[in-house]
């Protein structure tokens, strides 16, 4: 198995994850894992990545799925908690699921990230840097994505987000140098 394991030259991953905001630390670390396994991410890389894939699941279950606006976290009550908590309870948003995939080569790494929300319309998005919202809590989570990957985009819907994260030359030349994909494979957090 292990000399078979050599020959593997990238992975799909994909699964469904529950409305559940609890559940999104080890569905980081489950992807971030899987994210290195080729040599297209890096452990240095993984800090940042990790951040982009966190908002961008929260935003499925919380904005997406639950249907949870972020200006409701502004009014700085418990208001925006217990919408969530509400909202996990009631069976027309909590049943509700994120499909998530993940290709990962030692070219780039992509994650794919769709709610079964009403979605959004990304071109209304307001910059968070914006004189009158630099002091706002919510609307930085796409910021983030964007900075710390090398592609993020939108379908038209707006319930789906694709995150890519590519090798430098650096990073292809070690994964050729270690064989290819050495890594065990690993699916538990």
């Amino acid at each position: 198995r292990r000399q078979a394991e050599r020959w593997i030259s990238g992975r799909r991953t994909s699964f469904r994850m529950a409305s559940d905001r609890n559940q999104v630390c080890g569905v980081v670390r489950l992807l971030s894992e899987l994210g290195q396994q080729f040599g297209a991410m890096t452990e240095d890389d993984d800090i940042r990545v990790s951040v982009a894939l966190e908002e961008a699941l929260l935003n499925a279950v919380i904005h997406g799925n639950l249907e949870v606006s972020s200006e409701l976290r502004e009014l700085g009550g418990s208001e925006y908690d217990d919408l969530i908590d509400e909202r996990c309870a009631d069976p027309r948003y909590g049943s509700r699921v994120v499909c998530v995939e993940c290709d990962a080569t030692a070219d780039e790494v992509r994650f794919v990230i769709r709610d079964e929300g009403p979605g959004f319309d990304v071109a209304r998005l307001r910059d968070p840097r914006d004189e009158d919202r630099i002091e706002l809590a919510s609307g930085r989570g796409i910021l983030m994505m964007r900075a710390f990957m090398d592609e993020v985009t939108f379908n038209a819907k707006g319930n789906e987000v694709t995150l890519v994260k590519r090798a430098t030359q650096t990073e292809r030349a070690a994964a050729a140098a270690a064989g290819g994909a050495s890594r065990e494979v690993s699916a538990a957090c």
